[in-house]
């Protein structure tokens, strides 16, 4: 599974995070591996250059074969922090989707 990420060249963001942060939602998805044909994650600093509580956003976007796209959006004062926040939002609605749906 490919996982793509976006962000604005504002954005302060280290790039040896993304491997760790790769496996973790690989990790959330493996699962469901077979029906995910893409996801994506989209980071942004909602504030701009302005300091503030909250402002830094991560959203992820999955594709799952035969239903509606599930985007998830988490927010935190640091990148990490909101990426952890999406991938908590992420793996609760995935199983809760697949839980109504009893497609496991």
């Amino acid at each position: 599974m490919k996982i793509k990420f976006y962000k604005p060249k504002n954005v302060n963001w280290r790039d040896e995070l993304i491997a760790p942060i790769t496996a973790r939602i690989s990790g959330v998805l493996h699962r469901f591996n077979n029906q995910i044909t893409r996801v994506e994650v989209h980071l942004s600093d909602d504030s701009g250059k302005i300091a503030g509580v909250n402002d830094k956003r991560c959203m992820i976007l999955v594709e799952v074969q035969g239903l509606q796209p599930i985007s998830i959006t988490g927010h935190a004062g640091s990148y990490e922090n909101a990426v952890n926040d999406a991938i908590l939002k992420l793996k609760m609605s995935l199983y809760a989707t697949y839980g109504r749906l009893r497609v496991f």
